[in-house]
């Protein structure tokens, strides 16, 4: 029996989500690698690559799909000192949803890929079609893109949002603090998402103390 709800078109948050979902199978995957010969991981790092970049591609034609003038636009941070002192300001809660969990997932995809690439290179022998730096590939820049997430959090902790602003963030900086702790040089970062979580976490509490008075 069809589900009703099978022709409902996915929305851009749920076509993010569905990027996401394929996280733990590629996880799972390379905790296999210690298993197999240097030939199947060799084999099996590359279509982990390629399965990579295909999400990626997926991410950014979601993007394409609500991109606009004004999805978003910079404002200096209420809070002073701190690590990011410009912020953002979305159009709305949905598209900062959105926004805030693609580039999450773009964290966790390249800064996965990064260490993906750095195995395979270190595998004696060459490697066809993957010579070169990581550094010198777009996922590189994965540090850019968590900073993004960070700069969202502010918006999410206004008065108006109540509680759907620490249900909507919490996921995504969980997310960016998971990907940082795998790569090196990034105390700074980690430090403040840890601290950020425990506002978040604060916020929601309130929230849900002020509903029940």
């Amino acid at each position: 029996m069809e589900q009703p709800w099978a022709g409902t078109p996915k929305t851009s948050h749920d076509q993010v989500i569905d990027c996401l979902a394929q996280a733990p199978v590629i996880l799972e995957s390379i905790r296999s690698l210690p298993l197999l010969s240097i030939t199947q991981q060799v084999d099996l790092l590359q279509y982990l690559i390629c399965k990579c970049w295909r999400i990626d591609k997926q991410l950014d034609l979601t993007y394409d799909q609500i991109r606009s003038q004004d999805l978003y636009w910079r404002v200096p941070s209420s809070q002073a000192p701190t690590l990011f002192p410009v912020v953002f300001c979305f159009r709305n809660a949905q598209i900062a949803a959105t926004l805030t969990l693609l580039w999450a997932t773009r964290t966790l995809l390249w800064s996965g890929l990064c260490n993906i690439y750095q195995h395979l290179e270190s595998i004696p022998g060459p490697v066809a079609g993957y010579e070169g730096s990581v550094r010198g590939s777009r996922c590189g820049e994965y540090l850019s893109v968590a900073h993004q997430v960070c700069q969202s959090v502010e918006y999410f902790l206004r008065d108006d949002m109540l509680l759907a602003g620490p249900l909507s963030v919490s996921p995504a900086l969980g997310i960016v603090l998971d990907s940082l702790r795998n790569r090196p040089g990034h105390g700074p970062e980690i430090a403040w998402i840890q601290s950020a979580l425990e506002v978040v976490r604060r916020k929601g509490l309130r929230v849900l103390q002020d509903f029940k008075l």
